[in-house]
């Protein structure tokens, strides 16, 4: 999910470089989630959970967090159907689907460069 933030990052500063004809270096990522779905859909109109494989990617970020800040199968966790019958079990003790992980965050972040690219067209038609 590390990778995929610096892609959601850099794809913001890319759009926002081109738009207002700025170095992207120069351009300030969002940070944390919640900055990131606000300013996707106030600078592109892109809400991030219509993209392709957002349920999987973002299965993906929760656990990740849970990973780095709570390594237990919490309310977060819960909320998504894999993860229900695991409540309160450790991390380490849940088998996790990497794969389906890979592919939801490649699909999702896929999908968002082509929501931008769309965006970018039609500003530019």
């Amino acid at each position: 999910w590390a990778l995929a933030e610096q892609f959601l990052g850099k794809i913001y500063r890319k759009y926002i470089a081109v738009t207002t004809s700025v170095d992207a270096d120069t351009v300030s990522s969002p940070s944390g989630w919640d900055d990131f779905n606000k300013k996707y859909a106030r600078s592109m109109g892109v809400v991030l959970s219509n993209c392709d494989s957002f349920q999987d990617a973002n299965e993906c970020r929760v656990v990740n967090n849970a990973i780095k800040h709570n390594p237990t199968v919490g309310k977060k966790l819960e909320e998504f159907p894999y993860f229900a019958p695991y409540k309160g079990e450790k991390l380490m003790e849940v088998l996790l689907d990497m794969q389906r992980y890979l592919n939801g965050v490649n699909n999702f972040l896929g999908s968002l460069m082509e929501k931008v690219e769309a965006q970018l067209d039609s500003s530019n038609a």
